[in-house]
């Protein structure tokens, strides 16, 4: 009897194993609200154009095009519902909906524009709705419940098929399958296009009064027919066999209950039906079994009821699923599922374990097996286990099976029927020295001797205790290790390698019949002093994972090399930390480099073949623990356990496809937006990737500004896609790779790049892409010539030399007539004259030079910031000779003063100021023991008003000066600002922390401060009151003090650089352009930021005048 009980048990396992859906997780699901997509909540139809931008029929808003970056909505006639849609090879997309239809074409700017084709219809009412639209041989085939109309694409004609004559009552679908035209009719069934006859299918009568709501071809002869209200069937059409039993009876009646509503092939193996009521999304294999169920309960989907569903299987693209309020992109094209919240899994992760049967997982809240669940595999925690645990391994010993854990309050055995078993002082015999609980990080078996465990405390070493048919007793404990062991491997001779923290640390333990020995592993070993993670034997060779990349153990001269072979060299200096070995001799290696990753290493007979692709779509936190069964590959990270089909991780050589989305030259001439196109006569045209003119474009001189934009229709995280640039002709190099920006409202914006004032000239203008999952796009190109100016033509050129001949000949003529009745009388007066203007311009000029030469003589020589800090520049343009700009430094004790300063006016009457200014900051400073920087100002502002008697009369000059100042204290290790109007730019650093909120969108945010992903500059506001009479003379100037840390960047600046009148435009250069170029040229040393400001500045003047004295100081501390 009990034998008999235990057969039916395993068969029942059998059979609910068999039956398993979502057997290794769900796959990943991307949502899409209406607040982004910009259409309603009901979209009827999808399809995908050549170019890959995606169509949705919307129920008010026309058709959604979705081309990788923005979403649009495109009106209709009428504004009908959208229920069917349809491309063709020539980018045309044509829709069909309620008393309307036509199609998608570019208008004359490159917009998709609509053109119906339901107003060439003599009775519009009989069209009542269009259900389906196919594209065969040149025609469009429109279908109607009543009436099929045929589009001729070549001759531009409409005509029509009357569908009464041949009993069709009811048309609802037209398919393509296999090369036959198939009409589904809800009342008669299913039946043959052939050109303009109509023929019943064999056995089609069956489907008489069943609603087909898809028909997906399954092999060369059958078809998969999924209907609303009967479920699913596979239909032979050679044979008329019909089978009803294709999937399981109840699984079938389950369809019935929740009305099928959508279908697609997903592969040549899987298809996926969607329904209205609560089931969701199903997919079955071609045998009819069930392998996922996609619902609101089971994966990401926000809701369960499917309207229409699209996938490309030829192009292995991801399943698209329109549900109420929400367009979703399922990825089964990618080869990673996932358990997560949705299977009980409510709990940061630690290790992963298969025992029995089943998945184990470790979690800051207990430990979790998994079961099933109504077919679906879930995740509970077992009684018994609360609180925190680490490690999870398997033990078998001589007598048992078993899981082994711990936690805070020690070590726990879990057994096969859920029963858990505490393992301290009372059930391991331990000497009375010894600790009641072993708090423990990782656990090894050893497997020179089976019954030995190898416990790495997270306190106290390592502790050796040994499993005797249940009897525990302890061994050993080795001590010595500070903080916790992490890792531990156990060498095929006997003994461990170890890895301790707090501080990383590698030691090789021997273990002798007398002692137990242990040397640590440092640098004169080979071992650098950084962080050491991980280790493993690779055919007899060990191996550590580092901070620094990959470590080989040389045995035979007891050193450590740096070895990155295993992982094609891809490691080398890279942080690498989790590294584990597949039961193919493959390395999976997570580590850091921009962001945390995972890379397969595979062995090849052509050597290491790494690969990363999809393995990016992984979050970019950490990897805590790796375990391979059946083929795949088990990651747990934060709350979400992660499954990798191995088999589907190869490199992908596909390209994307990357496409202008708009060009403009000059200010506002359009050259396209949305895309090229081409005429197919007067009033039709196609689209096209490139221009279809042979020609290359010109475009006159006065429209030498020109604005590219571009998208990436590939939808795996196509928002994470980056982009390089290159203008041939302009551009030296190619610029940085760049991702997606997003504006004020989260919307994503098209990639950008903008040329201003280019000279005339030959140019082409390059763009590479490169998705999240490592697909690389072809290279996108648009090549234009701007043409000379008028005035450097050749024919200018001519005319030019023709009027100086005549100007010169006219000249000569006239004053030779005249010079002779006047030379004598003329020869004196002008010597006379000219004498007096030469003297007083020489007098004039000496001055002012002379002046200069004291200005200069008085401004401090930058050997003062030199010699006190090695990163340092000064930009200092004056308008006229002499400036009214100044910059001022001294070292005073430990304390050094920086100052720059804007007087009012320029030229002679701010210089006498900017004189003024130095000398009273001198006098200043001198007299005090160490001021502080807005001492310095408050006295400054006394000196001016006194010297310049100012009153505050409303008739007397508001004469002052604009101020920054920083004091670096050397000895208290600080910083101080003070300012007067002109504020101080502060660059660092984003910590990582800071990675994660500061987005590369270079965007000025209200405090002022500004980042680029890498880089932030903050804006230390100065007063809003000169060094002068004004109506704040009692307030005193603000004041900011730091500590002095290492790498920041200041800048003190006039108001020169930012008011300069330039570009295209001729407009101010403004200061959130002066924050981007700061923050810009922040890789580079001080003075080559000098350089770059100085260019930067003369390019952006071109021919304007320099309207202010300019003055830029910067210091890296």
């Amino acid at each position: 009897m009990k034998r008999f009980v235990i057969v039916c048990f395993l068969i029942t396992l059998l059979f609910d194993s068999a039956g398993q859906v979502n057997k290794y997780g769900v796959p990943l699901v991307k949502t899409y609200s209406t607040q982004i997509t910009q259409g309603s909540e009901q979209n009827w139809c999808i399809a995908r154009d050549i170019f890959g931008n995606m169509y949705f029929g919307n129920q008010e808003r026309g058709v959604i095009r979705y081309d990788g970056t923005k979403w649009s909505s495109i009106q209709v006639r009428n504004n009908p519902r959208i229920f069917s849609l349809a491309a063709d090879n020539n980018g045309i997309v044509y829709v069909g909906g309620a008393f309307e239809f036509g199609y998608l074409q570019p208008d004359e700017k490159g917009e998709p524009e609509y053109i119906s084709l339901a107003e060439r219809v003599d009775s519009i009412p009989d069209i009542k709705v269009i259900w389906s639209i196919e594209v065969v041989d040149g025609k469009v085939l429109f279908l109607g419940p009543k009436f099929i109309y045929v589009y001729d694409v070549a001759g531009d004609s409409l005509s029509e098929i009357d569908l009464l004559p041949f009993n069709i009552i009811d048309a609802f679908r037209l398919v393509n399958i296999n090369g036959k035209l198939i009409i589904a009719d809800n009342v008669a069934g299913l039946f043959e296009l052939n050109g303009t006859s109509i023929t019943p299918m064999n056995g089609g009568d069956y489907f008489k009064r069943k609603v087909c709501i898809f028909l997906l071809p399954y092999d060369e002869s059958r078809m998969l027919i999924g209907t609303y209200f009967d479920g699913l069937f596979l239909y032979d059409y050679n044979t008329g066999i019909v089978r009803d039993n294709f999937i399981d009876e109840r699984l079938n009646n389950r369809l019935k209950t929740a009305n099928i509503y959508g279908g697609a092939k997903i592969s040549e193996d899987l298809f996926a039906i969607g329904t209205t009521n609560q089931e969701g999304v199903l997919v079955v294999d071609k045998t009819g079994k069930l392998v996922y169920q996609l619902t609101v309960g089971t994966s990401d989907l926000i809701d369960d009821s499917v309207h229409a569903m699209f996938c490309d299987s030829e192009s292995d693209s991801e399943l698209w699923v329109a549900t109420y309020g929400f367009l979703n992109k399922v990825y089964f094209n990618v080869p990673i599922t996932k358990f997560s919240e949705k299977q009980g899994i409510e709990y940061g992760l630690n290790d992963i374990a298969l025992f029995k049967g089943n998945l184990y997982l470790s979690s800051d809240a207990g430990i979790l097996k998994s079961y099933v669940d109504n077919n679906n595999i879930r995740f509970r925690k077992i009684t018994g286990t609360e609180g925190q645990f680490i490690p999870l391994e398997v033990i078998k010993t001589t007598s048992d099976e078993y899981l082994l854990s711990s936690s805070l309050a020690g070590l726990l055995q879990v057994f096969e029927n859920g029963a858990v078993k505490k393992r301290d002082s009372t059930s391991i015999i331990l000497p009375r020295y010894e600790t009641k609980t072993f708090e423990t990080k990782e656990i090894l078996q050893s497997s020179v001797e089976q019954n030995v465990l190898f416990l790495g405390l997270n306190q106290g070493g390592v502790a050796v205790v040994k499993d005797d048919g249940g009897n525990w007793f302890f061994l050993n404990r080795i001590l010595g290790f500070p903080g916790s062991i992490s890792s531990m491997v156990e060498k095929k001779e006997g003994g461990l390698w170890v890895i301790s923290d707090d501080p990383s640390a590698l030691y090789n333990m021997t273990f002798n019949k007398q002692d137990t020995s242990y040397t640590r592993y440092g640098s004169e070993k080979g071992v650098p002093e950084t962080e050491l993670f991980s280790m493993l034997f690779v055919n007899g060779e060990l191996y550590v994972a580092t901070a620094m990349g990959i470590l080989r153990y040389d045995k035979s001269n007891d050193l450590f090399k740096a070895d990155n072979t295993v992982t094609g060299g891809l490691s080398e200096g890279i942080n690498s930390q989790n590294i584990f070995l597949d039961s193919d001799g493959d390395i999976l290696l997570s580590g850091i480099d921009n962001r945390i990753f995972e890379m397969l290493c595979r062995q090849t007979p052509g050597g290491i073949q790494a690969y990363r692709g999809v393995l990016n779509l992984l979050p970019n936190v950490p990897l805590l623990d790796i375990m391979e069964s059946e083929g795949r590959i088990y990651l747990t990270k934060s709350k979400t356990l992660y499954v990798l089909d191995k088999d589907r991780l190869l490199p992908d050589s596909t390209r994307v496809n990357t496409r202008f989305a708009s060009i403009t030259v000059g200010s506002d001439s359009v050259v396209i937006k949305g895309s090229f196109h081409s005429h197919l006569d007067d009033h039709r045209r196609l689209p096209s990737f490139s221009s279809p003119s042979a020609s290359i474009p010109e475009y006159s001189y006065d429209m030498n500004g020109i604005t590219f934009e571009w998208t990436t229709p590939y939808f795996i995280e196509e928002l994470q896609t980056e982009y390089s640039y290159k203008l041939e002709g302009y551009d030296k190099e190619w610029s940085d790779w760049e991702g997606i920006s997003f504006g004020f409202t989260t919307e994503a914006i098209y990639s950008k790049k903008e040329y201003t004032n280019l000279p005339y000239g030959h140019y082409t203008f390059n763009v590479r892409s490169r998705t999240l999952t490592g697909l690389e796009g072809n290279e996108l190109r648009y090549e234009f010539i701007i043409l000379k100016p008028w005035y450097a033509t050749i024919l200018a050129f001519v005319g030019y030399a023709l009027a100086a001949v005549l100007l010169i000949w006219g000249i000569i003529s006239y004053y030779t007539r005249r010079l002779k009745n006047e030379n004598i009388r003329l020869e004196g007066i002008v010597r006379e004259r000219t004498a007096v203007v030469v003297k007083q311009k020489e007098e004039l000029e000496s001055s002012i030079h002379y002046a200069k030469r004291i200005q200069m003589a008085l401004l401090p020589s930058q050997s003062i910031l030199n010699d006190n800090i090695k990163e340092n520049f000064i930009l200092f343009r004056p308008r006229d000779i002499v400036s009214g700009d100044f910059y001022w430094m001294t070292k005073k004790g430990d304390r050094l003063y920086i100052v720059a300063a804007d007087c009012t006016g320029h030229g002679v009457p701010g210089a006498f100021m900017s004189l003024l200014g130095m000398s009273f900051i001198d006098e200043i400073i001198d007299k005090e023991a160490a001021p502080s920087a807005n001492y310095v100002l408050n006295q400054l502002r006394l000196h001016v008003t006194e010297s310049l008697k100012q009153s505050g009369g409303d008739d007397e000059a508001k004469d002052g000066m604009d101020m920054g100042m920083l004091v670096l204290d050397y000895s208290s290790k600080h910083i101080e600002f003070s300012g007067a109007y002109n504020p101080c730019f502060r660059v660092r650093k984003l910590t990582e922390e800071e990675l994660l909120n500061y987005k590369e969108n270079s965007e000025e945010m209200p405090d002022g401060s500004m980042s680029n992903g890498k880089y932030l500059l903050e804006t230390i506001y100065a007063s809003k009151m000169p060094i002068g009479i004004s109506s704040r003379m009692n307030e005193e100037f603000v004041f900011y003090d730091w500590s002095l840390e290492r790498g920041i960047a200041y800048y003190l600046f006039s108001d020169g650089y930012i008011d300069q009148f330039g570009g295209a435009h001729g407009r101010k250069f403004m200061k959130k352009n002066f924050k981007r170029l700061i923050l810009e040229i922040q890789d580079h040393p001080m003075d080559r930021q000098r350089d770059l400001l100085e260019k930067n500045l003369i390019d952006w003047m071109g021919p304007s005048p320099q309207i202010d004295d300019i003055l830029v100081l910067g210091i890296r501390t």
